[in-house]
């Protein structure tokens, strides 16, 4: 599943003039895909879109377009002919029948389970029961490693499992006699203390569980535990805080149930701005066509908005940067939009996350340059240097250099012909030179002084999307400092991050090391955790491939989004959709 999404997000970014048709049909796919790893068979009924489930089933994969560009029409029809056959494998799952299976497989599981513990092979999980398991059943235990305490803070309590809250109850005990049931202890005075968020308890794969953790907390309650409310915004102003609360108490309710904790109204601890304006905007963009024409409008319009206000002080109280702005969505999968309108309005940027951070040109370009000066005779990594930025070598001086006999890493820089061969020569001497100053240096100090030595970073930062290249090689830079500190030569090192390339798994780009940078920023809300900007911009339900078809009973945009979304502007906030009704609108708090 996770490679093919990656394929279609790939396809989706890639690719232009696609056939509108086989546009829905991708995005639809993904997000039935990611609706079974969610919810299973059930969940992908669920998905709204342009097709029902049925209906996607029983069509053919649509031609992805006669004008394709960035990849051929064999491969995005290959790539949508399995990903839509295994949707077909998915929505035949009976889930009670593998029920029965689980309750058949039962016994063998636990046979297996006491064989795995009796050979020492224990998963994270096994500690977790192992370590409440011993604590309920020997008391002596439970107070020799209970008194090692005399006070236990736990933080994202939410996130934990009842597993662990047993362990706690059970570590926080008072002396006295000992309670058989965790949630039987009374709890020592002053020994636990916890702070967690009850409405983040989405971490259900790992045990996160709101009614255990409304148990844990009623206990703790019930031992003569104080509660408190965190409510105050230290970053927001009232004009923003308001509005907020507006959207998000009628939805999500200031009564407690079963599925959702009630809303505790949110407080500016800065209190009003005193501006006299509104610092909340619902933007409405009038646009017709399909998704991604509505998506390349609500863009268009976030550049237009990004470029009319720099170095204006209306939006901000001071003049606008684009470091000030951040855009905010739910996923990254449809960013490449949003850039490509940014980077039409002349609007530098940088995204964080999205391609995979090995892949980046400019991170090879530095680790290549890295092999050829720790050893010479690394002709695949001389070739690279040569063609890369650093040597910009034309391959017509490559060829008539190779067909004169020389080959690429036996040469020394002082025999190559600068007439004939001026781009090899200057290529070959600046290693040479950069070689010649290594002896005596750590791998840290050799990573470090690529950038100080040679004109690789500020290449890099001329070329297009030049501020994200920066931060990225500082990222690896910063990587390759990690590895060196652990008392690796540099071959190793670079032997270690090469081994990183080969991996599967995804890293997204560096956000800005240097936050003086101006550039606006892309990241999901997630990413946003403990950031704040003077603006925001929520993309709201940005997954959805009927998101800019519907307008929602409540107003879009941060209604849509989670408080933490909403909370990290510090002086304006704006929300853009493309809704069916009031097109061209702008509604203020």
């Amino acid at each position: 599943i996770a490679a093919l999404r990656a394929r279609i997000a790939t396809l989706r970014s890639r690719c232009s003039s696609m056939d509108r048709n086989f546009a829905i049909f991708l995005d639809l796919t993904a997000h039935y895909l990611e609706a079974f790893l969610d919810r299973g068979p059930r969940g992908m009924a669920l998905v709204e879109g342009d097709w029902t489930l049925q209906d996607y089933l029983r069509k053919k994969v649509p031609a992805p377009g006669r004008n394709l560009t960035g990849v051929s029409a064999d491969e995005a029809l290959e790539v949508a002919g399995r990903a839509q056959e295994l949707v077909a494998a998915f929505s035949r799952v009976d889930e009670e029948i593998i029920a029965t299976l689980v309750e058949a497989a039962a016994p063998l599981a636990r046979r297996a389970r006491e064989r795995l513990l009796a050979a020492g092979f224990v998963s994270f999980d096994a500690l977790l029961r192992l370590t409440r398991d011993l604590l309920a059943s020997h008391p002596p235990v439970r107070r020799e490693l209970g008194a090692r305490h005399r006070a236990i803070l736990v933080d994202e309590f939410q996130d934990t499992d009842p597993l662990q809250y047993e362990i706690l109850l059970f570590l926080a005990e008072e002396e006295g006699p000992p309670a058989q049931d965790a949630y039987e202890a009374r709890l020592a005075s002053g020994r636990l203390f916890i702070v967690g968020d009850p409405k983040q308890s989405i971490y259900r794969f790992r045990g996160a569980d709101i009614e255990a953790y409304r148990r844990a907390v009623g206990r703790i309650i019930d031992c003569g535990g104080d509660f408190l409310t965190l409510n105050n915004s230290f970053r927001s102003p009232s004009e923003i805080v308001a509005p907020i609360n507006v959207l998000f108490e009628p939805f999500i309710g200031r009564d407690t149930t079963n599925e959702q904790p009630a809303y505790d109204p949110i407080v500016s601890a800065r209190g009003p701005a005193g501006r006299g304006s509104p610092l909340v905007e619902i933007w409405s963009v009038a646009a017709a066509g399909n998704v991604q024409e509505r998506r390349r409008a609500e863009g268009d319009a976030i550049a237009a908005w990004i470029a009319g206000n720099l170095d204006r002080t209306e939006a901000t109280g001071e003049p606008l940067r684009c470091r000030h702005v951040a855009l905010l969505f739910r996923a990254l999968t449809s960013v490449d939009v949003y850039a490509q309108s940014l980077r039409r309005a002349g609007l530098p940027f940088v995204v964080d996350g999205g391609k995979d951070f090995y892949e980046r040109p400019e991170v090879g370009d530095l680790i290549a340059f890295l092999k050829s000066a720790a050893t010479p005779s690394d002709g695949a990594a001389l070739l690279a240097v040569l063609r890369g930025p650093l040597g910009a070598v034309p391959d017509a001086e490559l060829a008539s250099f190779t067909a004169s006999g020389s080959r690429l890493g036996l040469v020394p820089s002082r025999d190559v012909d600068g007439d004939r061969f001026p781009g090899v020569r200057r290529t070959l001497e600046l290693i040479d030179s950069f070689r010649a100053g290594m002896p005596g240096r750590s791998p840290d100090e050799i990573i470090r002084s690529v950038q100080r030595e040679t004109p690789l970073l500020v290449l890099h930062a001329s070329l297009f999307e030049g501020a994200q290249r920066v931060a990225n090689l500082r990222k690896i830079v910063a990587r390759a400092e990690d590895l060196g500190r652990r008392g690796l030569s540099l071959e190793e090192t670079l032997r270690a991050l090469e081994a990183e390339f080969q991996e599967t798994r995804v890293e997204g780009e560096s956000p800005l090391a240097d936050e003086t940078v101006d550039a606006v920023r892309i990241l999901s809300v997630h990413k946003a955790k403990g950031l704040e900007f003077p603006v925001v911009i929520v993309h709201p339900r940005d997954s959805s491939p009927s998101a800019c078809r519907t307008a929602p009973a409540t107003p879009p945009g941060p209604g849509m989004s989670s408080p933490p979304a909403v909370t990290r502007r510090r002086r304006r906030s704006e929300s853009c959709t493309s809704p069916a009704r009031a097109p061209g609108s702008v509604s203020s708090w």
